[in-house]
């Protein structure tokens, strides 16, 4: 069981924005590990998860950063609950099989001064998952996955900055299928996953004339990537001699990811590159450890350029962004150093998409500094 407030606040373009936000949250499932069955072994999951967030939320108009007059109130009650399963068969061999599902059920209620309270209840939906994971030998291991995904509109989706509730608005919904391979031991290791994922009803953003945005379906994307992650010790930690240990990391993502079958008004985007999603992301990482608990760390990522908008006119361009870090530790006490952006390259931090009047930038911090301590009790 939790729960918890937000109290949001967003001097916005359009508006000055007050949201009071309060969710609770309750989870509950019986577990059965280890059953015998034979040289077989099952786990064994049942259970159920609630969740409410009701969201007052008021929209005043922006002077100079400070509330107007009210131009819109709503409250909005996102309610879901769904019931799960899932049943995990260890065979002798080497061999691994999971079976899952979920049936989901989720609706909001809605209403303002001048409305009557009202409900959107959307289809409940059945969510399964199977996965397969094969040991070859001790330092290699192969699996694969195909799973259905279920993802409604969040309340910010159904009642955007125009303060409109959409009820027309779907869920997301798609299919993902998965083959991967682990291998590795102490000095290294590495991990690979090819997937496919075929997306419908996929939501994405729109603005009006006056800058306000909304959220509508985009029909389907196709989505083909590539995840490749390992890490290997350059030189294996020890406790003598001035260099300690160094280790390298590095993680790949290939995103193929287009829209399907999009069409806006005249405007098809069907084909195009999936807004804001960069098709090459390389981040790499090395860590020199010294004696006396000393450590030095820097790293570097690289995000090839990426589309700022459906029609892929506009695009953010590509950055190499280098961060490296000195520290030291002690017991529970921590003491670092650091430096952020050492290129100095300039590049947007958060693009906005299909921003009006091509505002899509928000600038990032220059070439930066930072330190700080830590302890632990």
């Amino acid at each position: 069981m939790s729960g918890a407030n937000t109290h949001f606040e967003n001097p916005f373009i359009t508006n000055y924005e007050a949201r009071d936000e309060n969710t609770g949250a309750v989870r509950t499932y019986f577990s059965l590990h280890d059953k015998a069955l034979g040289s077989t072994y099952l786990d064994w999951n049942l259970g159920l998860e609630w969740q409410q967030t009701g969201s007052d939320i008021t929209n005043y108009g922006n002077r100079a950063g400070k509330r107007d007059t009210v131009q819109a109130s709503d409250y909005i009650a996102a309610r879901q609950q769904f019931y799960f399963t899932r049943f995990t068969f260890r065979f002798p061999f080497n061999l691994t099989l999971e079976a899952a599902t979920s049936l989901n059920y989720f609706r909001y209620d809605f209403r303002n001064d001048s409305t009557a309270s009202q409900t959107r209840r959307f289809s409940p939906q059945l969510m399964p998952r199977l996965a397969l994971s094969y040991r070859v030998n001790t330092q290699m291991a192969i699996r694969t996955s195909v799973s259905r995904g279920y993802s409604p509109p969040a309340t910010a989706e159904v009642r955007a900055s125009d303060n409109v509730i959409n009820t027309a608005l779907q869920a997301e919904n798609g299919w993902n299928y998965e083959l991967g391979f682990r291998a590795g031991g102490a000095r290294y290791w590495i991990d690979a996953s090819i997937f496919q994922y075929r997306l419908q009803d996929a939501i994405v953003r729109r603005l009006r004339d006056d800058g306000t945005e909304f959220f509508t379906n985009a029909g389907g994307t196709k989505q083909n990537g590539l995840e490749l992650q390992g890490m290997l010790w350059l030189l294996r930690p020890s406790a003598k001699g001035f260099i300690r240990g160094v280790q390298l990391t590095a993680a790949f993502t290939w995103s193929d990811f287009t829209f399907r079958d999009y069409k806006s008004g005249n405007d098809n985007f069907s084909g195009k590159q999936m807004t804001g999603v960069p098709k090459h992301v390389l981040v790499t990482g090395l860590l020199v450890q010294l004696p006396e608990r000393i450590y030095l760390f820097a790293q570097h990522n690289f995000t090839e350029k990426l589309p700022l908008n459906d029609a892929n006119t506009a695009f953010a361009d590509s950055y190499h962004l280098l961060q490296a870090k000195v520290g030291w530790s002690f017991r529970n006490l921590s003491v670092y150093a650091g430096a952020d952006n050492l290129l100095n390259v300039y590049y947007s931090l958060g693009n906005d998409l299909n921003a009006l009047g091509q505002r899509y930038y928000n600038s990032a911090p220059e070439r930066n500094y930072y330190a700080g301590i830590s302890y632990r009790w």
